[in-house]
């Protein structure tokens, strides 16, 4: 071979390999970039997804607060979201409007943001899914897409789009015919008979005591926590009362001596059936009741009472304690601060103490201050507090449209509303409602001041000026008492007489009373009813609540209890209860949840009844009327018979300015494509 030839084909060869080498070189650099191009790509998702899941609970949130601190209607909420108010979602269930990311961290990427809400179903009145509540539940479609902005490289290559269906119920607190936020104790001495469920978010002691004329009728379910027990300890020991509370003697356990355990269950086939532990009227709860409307009384109860060494942060009491070096202290002030946010329900804001404060004379400013804020002794100090949105939400004050400020010295009166125009008309009619008076009250062993309302008086008032069909002036239901007046030292209270029939009671539009001192009600309350045979939908919510027969009289308060003599037959209170108790200690009983509303009569001797058609609830410990019960020392004897009778309307009825039970789920977690 010519050395030209070979010099030719070793040329050859060489290009054919630079070629290789340099295909090769491309091959791998384009692998190497698609490979970048790839990393980056799926980087930017995972930010994306990131940045998606904190925009779909932000919007989870949002839904929320609007249910709970808004009260907003449901079915309004994808209109409100879209709304210019807020703006800050399509109303439907495709996202299409380009929106910054909720998040400020989040934001300087310059993230294009897309969400959506749509009422996927509801609201449906109805018995609440996996729950044995009546209520109104709706489902949402939420919708959120995360793309790159528009600079970026992968501007409309990359985009993540997922979706949950959230799920929110609201029922009327009034389910049960009796329930606690806590351990429920029911030891009734004479008859008792409950027709309907009880409940309670913790443990439960129930059993009649030894006596010949004690017994304990349940018609309904039982229920209480997993977590708790029902008549006995962690031992597994049977107790009727809670472990540490009141023994009848010193030295004994916390049993009742000889506790009756023959609890009739007239649903059991005998209609004897004692109630046991294995009773099919039994049932455990995996989680309490939310009885403040879906928020979280310990989170609130945190925000309000954290303190530091020298100031104070909050308005519901004072959790100073370190939960690692002093844990019983710590529990103990947690404890008294989540009843407080309990008992915002009653209590009026801070703006209104500070107001009958400023009223007040200068003597009597502290008082004011301190009977609901004991933390604040300055105008200064409770002037400067704004109340959390969720918790002004809670309170009856807010949302009453009467309200009735007793000032300071007992006899200074204001109307004004929170829902309809008051003018000079309006204000007298209601005042000439009320009258001043004072009681001695033996439970308590204390004078109490009374603001007296004629709800006859009341009713005539309302009907002819706050009509239904008034535009401006409507009367929302709901009367609220602040007594400025009323403290844990000095008890106040409202006292309802003539309240056989409430107002709207003709239209069932439904009348309900509340206030942050005592509450006695005098005689029949709420008894009449339409031609429909329809009971007006009511509500009495106070700090504790007192029944008194037709026959009280002033006179003889503080005399013997054969002086006050109930009035024979049977005294109905046809409403729903709302209110507080004296926890049981180791030297003092609580009553037992038959004792929750109180009387001070003789009802025995005339053979006198007391039949509570409605639904009664435990919510907080007494901060006013907060004497310890007594029993067996003249202040009361009890009913021949009570009856604890379940309105079940009070499961559909709108009941003004009642608390209401809120659930709220994320629900299904799903992905989506255009």
């Amino acid at each position: 071979m010519k050395s030209t030839q070979q010099r030719g084909s070793v040329l050859l060869t060489t290009m054919f390999f630079i070629l290789l080498l340099t295909v090769s070189a491309a091959v791998v650099l384009d692998m190497a970039l698609n490979s970048y191009k790839l990393s980056q790509r799926n980087d930017l998702r995972a930010k994306a997804r990131a940045v998606a899941e904190s925009e779909l609970e932000n919007l989870y949130y949002q839904v929320k607060f609007m249910i709970v601190a808004s009260s907003i209607n449901p079915s309004d909420i994808p209109t409100q979201l879209s709304s210019s108010s807020y703006n800050l979602a399509d109303s439907g269930t495709d996202p299409r409007t380009d929106r910054t990311a909720f998040l400020v961290a989040q934001q300087a990427d310059n993230w294009i943001v897309r969400r959506s809400v749509a009422v996927e179903q509801g609201p449906v009145l109805g018995t609440i899914p996996n729950t044995t509540k009546t209520g109104t539940f709706t489902y949402f479609l939420i919708r959120i897409e995360v793309l790159p902005p528009a600079t970026s490289p992968y501007a409309g290559s990359v985009a993540v789009r997922i979706g949950r269906h959230v799920y929110t119920s609201t029922s009327p607190i009034f389910q049960y015919n009796i329930f606690s936020q806590g351990d429920l104790e029911f030891l009734p001495g004479g008859p008792t008979v409950i027709e309907g469920d009880i409940a309670a978010n913790g443990s439960i002691y129930m059993a009649a005591q030894n006596s010949a004329s004690a017994s304990l009728t349940i018609s309904g379910q039982v229920r209480y926590l997993s977590s708790g027990y029902f008549n006995s300890d962690s031992a597994g020991d049977t107790i009727y009362r809670e472990v540490g509370s009141f023994n009848t003697a010193a030295g004994t356990t916390t049993t009742v001596a000889n506790a009756n355990l023959g609890l009739k269950a007239p649903l059991a086939s005998d209609g004897v059936t004692a109630l046991t532990a294995t009773s099919s009227q039994l049932e455990t709860m995996d989680a309490p009741e939310n009885l403040l409307g879906g928020l979280d009384a310990t989170a609130l109860a945190k925000q309000y009472g954290i303190t530091s060494a020298s100031t104070y942060n909050g308005l519901f009491g004072n959790i100073s304690a370190d939960p690692t070096t002093a844990a019983s202290s710590y529990a103990t002030q947690l404890a008294s601060s989540e009843n407080l946010v309990y008992r915002s329900m009653v209590a009026p804001p801070p703006s209104a103490v500070y107001a009958a404060a400023a009223a007040a004379t200068s003597a009597q400013q502290p008082g004011v201050i301190s009977a609901e804020y004991p933390a604040y002794s300055t105008l200064s100090g409770i002037g400067a507090v704004t109340d959390d949105p969720n918790v002004s939400a809670l309170r009856a004050y807010n949302k009453a449209g009467l309200v009735i400020a007793i000032g300071a010295d007992g006899t200074t009166v204001s109307v004004t509303s929170n829902a309809a125009t008051i003018n000079s008309t309006i204000a007298t009619a209601v005042q000439a409602a009320i009258t001043s008076a004072t009681m001695y009250d033996q439970r308590e062993g204390r004078t109490v001041a009374i603001s007296q309302i004629d709800v006859a008086t009341l009713k005539t008032a309302i009907e002819t000026y706050m009509p239904s069909t008034s535009t401006t002036s409507a009367f929302n239901g709901l009367l609220y008492v602040y007594l400025a007046n009323s403290s844990s030292t000095a008890p106040a209270a409202v006292r309802l007489v003539n309240g056989s029939a409430t107002p709207n009671s003709g239209t069932a539009g439904g009348f309900s009373v509340a206030t942050n001192g005592g509450l006695y009600v005098k005689g029949n309350y709420n008894t009449t009813t339409t031609s429909g045979g329809i009971y007006n939908p009511a509500m009495l919510m106070s700090d504790a609540v007192t029944v008194l027969s037709s026959a009280w009289t002033d006179s003889t308060v503080s005399t013997a209890i054969t002086s006050r003599v109930a009035t024979s037959g049977t005294t109905t209170i046809a409403a729903g209860i709302l209110t507080g108790a004296t926890s049981a200690t180791s030297t003092s009983a609580s009553g037992g949840a038959q004792n929750l509303v109180r009387f001070l009569e003789d009802w025995y001797t005339p053979s006198a009844s007391v039949r509570f058609y409605g639904s009664i609830g435990r919510l907080f410990d007494s901060t006013h009327m907060t004497r310890p019960f007594k029993t067996g020392t003249g202040v009361y004897i009890q009913p021949a018979l009570r009856t604890f009778a379940f309105n079940n309307s009070l499961k559909t009825q709108t009941t003004p300015g009642a608390p209401q039970i809120t659930g709220f789920s994320r629900g299904g977690f799903f992905t989506w494509s255009r």
